[in-house]
């Protein structure tokens, strides 16, 4: 009798750990297609497509440079007598900025003014002795060699005085003082360096692809990067016809100073030229589009679904490219996570 109750309580005790079993196994299949169905349900960004204007931009870095300065060479011998400006100074065209020691050539130009001053009157005598016979034409011919000797030797020496006073070529700053009081110069030495910093200019290297599209006369926006919110006009100036040897080719910016005067010579800025064409198109970021054996496509939202679509492409400007065909206003394409979406995915879309 006790065998057939221990039986039964067995059997029961059995049953009951079954029935637990198969009560924890439904649970945790529930939970699982729970977690599967919360897992494909991805969360988004999308833009919506719009018709927009794409301007032909390009965008380049380089070194703002004065577009006139100059390092001022000697032309003379002596030693320097004032030096009326230093590091810094602004000064206008003109200005005598170097006084080289000229009592000599001073005495010599006086000689030489007088003696040419002398020759012209003596042909003019001359020539109106001849008028009337009175001189040979071989004294005549000796007297016009003499004013031409002593014309060549008035104008070298009042050239070489002249060299002695060193003024500025054009209006603008010493940036550099290469002599002082005392010194001795000699032919090409150099004196200082001028700079002018009303307008500047910026050379730059740009590819094959990018010189087609860019032309003497385009405006561009210079961005100075160490000045803050300063935006300045410049026009492309200058387009080199042939590629160097790196196949680069050379575009010079010309650049006004603005009204704040706050370029320096050797700043960087970033440079914007603003093409001619504008297009009136469906573009979208070239990265929302994916490529798969040579195929471009979006992945489109319709219905919070996936929509896998083939597109074809137009006209590229920096990071907009045209869409052609496969996308139409209204249109919502997927702008985040796309290497975790497939066609047919489940997604939501937040802000």
């Amino acid at each position: 009798m006790k065998r057939y109750i221990i039986l039964i309580v067995l059997i029961i005790l059995i049953l009951a750990i079954a029935w637990i079993l198969m009560g924890n196994k439904k649970t945790l299949e529930k939970e699982e297609l729970i977690s599967e169905s919360e897992v494909e349900v991805l969360p988004v960004m999308v833009d919506e497509i719009k018709r927009t204007e794409l301007h032909e931009r390009f965008t380049f870095s380089g070194i703002l440079k004065p577009e006139k300065e100059l390092i001022v060479i000697s032309q003379t011998q002596g030693e320097v007598k004032e030096v009326h400006y230093d590091l810094g100074d602004y000064v206008t065209k003109g200005s005598l900025i170097v006084q080289v020691d000229n009592e000599m050539l001073s005495a010599q130009y006086k000689v030489a003014e007088a003696n040419y001053e002398k020759a012209k009157k003596d042909i003019e005598r001359f020539e109106k002795m001849a008028e009337v016979d009175g001189v040979t034409r071989d004294q005549l011919e000796k007297m016009e060699l003499n004013l031409k000797n002593a014309e060549a030797q008035y104008i070298t020496v009042k050239k070489r005085l002249a060299d002695t006073s060193i003024d500025a070529p054009f209006s603008g700053y010493i940036n550099q003082m290469f002599t002082k009081k005392g010194s001795m110069l000699g032919p090409g030495v150099p004196v200082y360096e001028i700079v002018n910093i009303d307008r500047f200019k910026m050379t730059i290297k740009c590819s094959e692809d990018e010189i087609i599209h860019i032309d003497k006369g385009m405006d561009v926006i210079i961005k100075p990067k160490s000045l803050d919110d300063v935006e300045l006009q410049g026009k492309v100036s200058k387009v080199s016809v042939s590629a160097d040897m790196a196949q680069q080719y050379t575009i010079e910016i010309s650049i006004g100073q603005g009204s704040e005067q706050k370029l320096k010579g050797g700043m960087v800025a970033v440079a914007e030229i603003l093409g001619s064409e504008n297009y009136d198109v469906i573009a979208v970021n070239k990265n929302h589009i994916l490529s798969k054996n040579g195929i471009d496509y979006v992945f489109r939202v319709v219905d919070q679904t996936v929509v896998r679509t083939e597109v074809k492409t137009g006209v590229s400007i920096n990071e907009n490219i045209e869409i052609t065909q496969g996308l139409n206003v209204g249109d919502k394409i997927i702008t985040s996570g796309l290497n975790l979406l497939t066609d047919g995915s489940k997604v939501k879309i937040v802000e």
